[in-house]
């Protein structure tokens, strides 16, 4: 089934798509070995999915609570350059990356899974 008219019309004007990690670009678990090392799955084909939407024009941005070297690394491989972690409050640091890109909230998705993604997820024209 066809997105309605006003959906089409929303997702039309996106020019950049903030995501959270934990849950979103991974499948939610953190696991750490003996020594401290943190480890998290990211499934191959979000990536694909990530440069696929850099290739079109989009700006990709990653916006996480938390702080890890792994997600700094992936993004890197994928060409993502707006990486925000240790992020306590996420709409305030998008809000900023908005001011900075000179981009309207409504011209923003964000994919967040959590409660404190909803303030992100209420300043976005498409959550």
């Amino acid at each position: 089934m066809l997105p309605d008219a006003k959906l089409r019309e929303t997702a039309a004007r996106i020019r950049l798509v903030a995501f959270d990690v934990d849950g979103v670009l991974t499948d939610g678990s953190i696991q750490f070995g003996d020594d401290g090392t943190e480890y998290k799955s990211f499934h191959a084909q979000d990536g694909l999915g990530l440069v696929m939407l850099q290739e079109q024009g989009l700006i990709v941005a990653i916006v996480s609570s938390r702080t890890s070297g792994v997600v700094t690394r992936r993004m890197s491989e994928l060409g993502i350059t707006h990486v925000l972690q240790g992020v306590k409050d996420k709409r305030r640091a998008l809000d900023d990356l908005l001011r900075e890109l000179a981009i309207e909230p409504e011209d923003m998705a964000f994919i967040g899974d959590d409660l404190v993604d909803l303030p992100a997820m209420a300043l976005a024209g498409l959550a």
